[in-house]
């Protein structure tokens, strides 16, 4: 196979107009805000009627969206322990790169610049058949880069061209995406896509599902693709990056999370009892639910629906960031927003629902790690 360069990312577009470019600004690391919890910024005006329900249409938008994040993160990156203008400390590169603030938007990004180079997160691990692999993009006009999940002999930085020995990878732009596989018969598929589009500027989230052979790929809240058989199952797959190169501008990515694939909902809450979730996500110090949990709500209420006869009690947790009064208010408001989210828009009766927030209070994992506060951010959902 003829090595074929691409370019590799990851999205979440900032707010600026469509044709404007990306203003790029360097801080000191002093003047960063404090995150309590992972997504976006809230927005302050959240509270008045007009907002809400752009906020609800939002999250209806997914009513399709049948992505469900994985449940144990084996990496997570938002980069807010690395100092902005040096290389993140827990990615390598054939190349250079640097964090970034972007004018308009809360969080840090990765800039990956134009002229080209591999990003890898620093794994040493096999992914498992069920993995999900997330992050937020920002493009400018006719950006192109490249992702690719792929089976290494080696945990050396590799060159341009075909990783590894099998992969599937996808071409992604403002204007459409590619997708082929390959292994080491040169056998594989190649196809493309107009859905999903990515307006430059916009803020963007992908989210790939792979489970064993079967490779799915979201833009925001459309499936770009759903192939059958889109990994080779023959081959142990250890590695992910990003590639960019001949694209007119550089790319920022943030908020990489890769996943081990959830369980079974049905069988945690009704066999089990008990099941916790970090599916469901919310804005940064806030208690507004993110669009792209839709679909993990939607399981819980179907379950609850097919078991009229049970009771929940909602129960929300989050990291160590921040203060602990605040963090235990907040957990309590996710908590309430869930219940009343599932009155809303799925019309389980909210007597079958109590909600509690345990704050920092109850951690699963170490907050000293990017990767633990992402454990410890979750939502429960005991049977009564």
């Amino acid at each position: 196979m003829k090595p074929t360069i691409y370019l590799l990312m990851f999205f979440m577009l900032c707010s600026v107009g469509v044709n404007a470019q990306i203003d790029i600004e360097s801080i000191d690391d002093k003047e960063d805000t404090e995150v309590v919890d992972e997504a976006d910024v809230s927005d302050e005006e959240s509270e008045t009627p007009a907002v809400e329900e752009k906020a609800s249409k939002g999250i209806t938008s997914y009513s399709k969206f049948d992505f469900i994040p994985g449940e144990k993160v084996i990496f997570f990156d938002d980069f807010t322990q690395d100092p902005v203008g040096e290389f993140p400390a827990k990615w390598n590169t054939n190349n250079n790169g640097e964090v970034v603030t972007v004018s308009g938007v809360k969080d840090k990004w990765f800039k990956l610049p134009a002229e080209g180079g591999n990003y890898f997160p620093e794994l040493k691990l096999t992914f498992p058949d069920n993995v999900t692999i997330e992050f937020d993009v920002l493009l400018s006009e006719q950006n192109t880069f490249v992702i690719t999940y792929y089976s290494e002999a080696s945990f050396d930085v590799d060159a341009y061209g075909v990783p590894g020995e099998a992969g599937a990878e996808v071409m992604i732009s403002s204007e459409g995406h590619e997708f082929k596989n390959y292994d080491t018969g040169d056998q594989g598929i190649n196809t493309s896509s107009s859905k999903g589009e990515i307006e430059p500027g916009k803020p963007a989230h992908v989210s790939v599902w792979i489970q064993k052979s079967r490779f799915r790929m979201y833009v925001n809240e459309v499936k770009v693709f759903d192939i059958p058989k889109g990994v080779f199952t023959d081959f142990k797959y250890n590695r992910f990056r990003f590639e960019t190169s001949n694209t007119k501008e550089d790319v920022n990515i943030s908020n990489v999370r890769i996943a081990v694939g959830a369980p079974d909902t049905r069988n945690q809450l009704i066999a089990e009892g008990k099941l916790v979730t970090r599916g469901i996500l919310f804005d940064v110090n806030s208690d507004k639910i993110k669009p792209q949990s839709y679909a993990c709500i939607k399981g819980i209420a179907d379950v609850l629906k097919e078991n009229p006869s049970v009771n929940v009690q909602i129960i929300g947790h989050t990291d160590s960031d921040g203060d602990e009064a605040k963090n235990l208010d907040l957990s309590q408001r996710r908590a309430a927003s869930v219940k009343a989210f599932l009155t809303r828009e799925f019309n389980i009766d909210d007597t079958r629902m109590k909600t509690d927030g345990k704050g920092e209070g109850q951690p699963i994992d170490n907050n000293s790690t990017a990767e633990g506060k992402a454990q410890n951010r979750r939502v429960e959902f005991i049977k009564m």
